[in-house]
């Protein structure tokens, strides 16, 4: 990582020697000759002596997109102005200054400087956090300020004490990250008892601390119990619509279930009424056949004789069919060769 550090007597000290052994590369600007020699020899390596506040040192030292300047000037306006300088004219990533003034860390915070620090000001938030009146919570806070982290010690007569966290049913504001329970530390799910003597961790933005350590104490206000009662209202009518929903769509399942049924069903009786009357077709023509292959066989006496109607009417009939039907053999060869004579 490319580090600028500029000013600064024992803080810049402290600096170097926590990220020299990480074999950053460092660069160092410091307008005070004492100290720019004590670090020189210390670390050994080259101090520019330039004002850091001044455009012109930063092109000196060449560190045009470096990844992070340190100010360190006894005065919170240079250090702004380096910061300033930093970010905006040579791209360097990210800014981190002293704040002398607890009051000027929320401005430099608008003001684009990543994170501004100020020793008053953490005292204040360290002593504020240990001195509850109840002595049941610490806070911390992380990423300038932006995530708190709390700590809830729970009392026997807390509304929580006894409930899972199911019911306790902490605000979306809020998440417990886990419980301290000696000599244990655990990782809340869903069933996880409160018990007397726990303590939560719970993480919030800053703005949102207070509200969760009250609802911890004192449980869910009116205002709270009435947003609840909208909410169960409003999701009993959606799982009513959901429900209603579901159902219609089930119903025009089963509808077009029926109607492909119902289709199957006058397709085959339309395809067995079609067999039903070929093969009633088949048997009226087999009877006709039948009848006239009877009616054929009327033109012969029981003598085997040909009985013609009409004397007068050519016979068509050839030899084969003037062989009168036997049921003897002997008699019908003698019909054949009389026929042949």
């Amino acid at each position: 990582m490319n580090i600028l550090i500029c000013g600064g007597t024992s803080e810049a000290d402290y600096v170097l020697s926590a990220f020299k052994k990480s074999h950053n590369r460092i660069v160092v600007m410091n307008d005070n000759h004492e100290t720019a020699d004590l670090l020189s020899e210390h670390y050994d390596l080259d101090v520019i002596m330039v004002d850091p506040t001044k455009i012109y040192s930063f092109e000196e030292a060449d560190v045009t997109n470096f990844d992070l300047v340190v100010s360190l000037l006894d005065k919170d306006a240079d250090n702004f102005v380096v910061c300033q300088i930093a970010k905006q004219l040579f791209h360097i990533k990210k800014a981190i200054c002293t704040v002398n003034n607890p009051n000027n860390v929320a401005i430099f915070q608008r003001l684009g400087i990543d994170s501004p620090i100020s020793s008053s000001y953490l005292l204040t938030q360290q002593i504020k956090g240990e001195s509850d009146v109840e002595s049941i919570f610490r806070t911390l806070s992380l990423e300038n300020e932006r995530i708190v982290i709390t700590e809830i010690k729970i009392l026997k007569e807390f509304p929580c004490c006894g409930q899972n966290l199911i019911a306790l049913q902490l605000p979306r504001t809020g998440n417990i990250t886990c419980i301290f329970r000696e000599p244990e530390v655990i990782i809340p799910r869903g069933d996880t008892i409160i018990t007397e003597g726990d303590t939560l961790v719970i993480a919030s933005s800053p703005e949102n601390q207070q509200e969760l350590v009250d609802y911890i104490k004192n449980g869910p206000d009116d205002e709270e119990l009435k947003r609840r009662e909208e909410e169960k209202v409003l999701q009993e009518q959606e799982d009513a619509r959901l429900a209603e929903e579901a159902l219609r769509v089930e119903q025009e399942k089963e509808n077009e279930i029926r109607a492909r049924l119902m289709k199957e069903v006058e397709e085959r009786v339309a395809k067995e009424q079609s067999v039903r009357e070929e093969v009633l077709r088949k048997q009226i023509e087999a009877e006709i056949r039948n009848e006239l292959v009877q009616e054929s066989h009327s033109y012969y006496d029981d003598d085997d004789v040909i009985i013609k109607k009409n004397k007068n009417t050519r016979s068509t009939k050839t030899t084969q069919d003037k062989i009168p039907v036997v049921k003897d053999t002997t008699t019908r060869f003698k019909a054949i060769r009389k026929t042949q004579k």
